[in-house]
């Protein structure tokens, strides 16, 4: 976002996201974003998960999709 014109970020921009999931199946995703005057300040990933790390098994639906074909059953 710039401020009137001007080629300065507008010291006010700030920003954060996080991300969870974890499922019954041992899936596990973690991670944070944060910004401040255009550039990142924070940047985390797997900080909540076992052993400290990222892990999405092949046939996890992390985005909530549905297993349509049954064949998980």
């Amino acid at each position: 976002m710039k401020k009137h014109g001007s080629q300065q970020p507008d010291p006010r921009w700030e920003s954060c996201t996080t991300s969870d999931y974890r499922d019954n199946f041992g899936s596990c995703y973690h991670g944070e974003l944060g910004a401040s005057n255009g550039a990142i300040v924070h940047l985390a990933k797997g900080t909540t998960c076992p052993g400290g790390r990222n892990q999405v098994r092949w046939f996890a639906h992390p985005e909530g999709s549905p297993d349509s074909l049954g064949w998980w059953h």
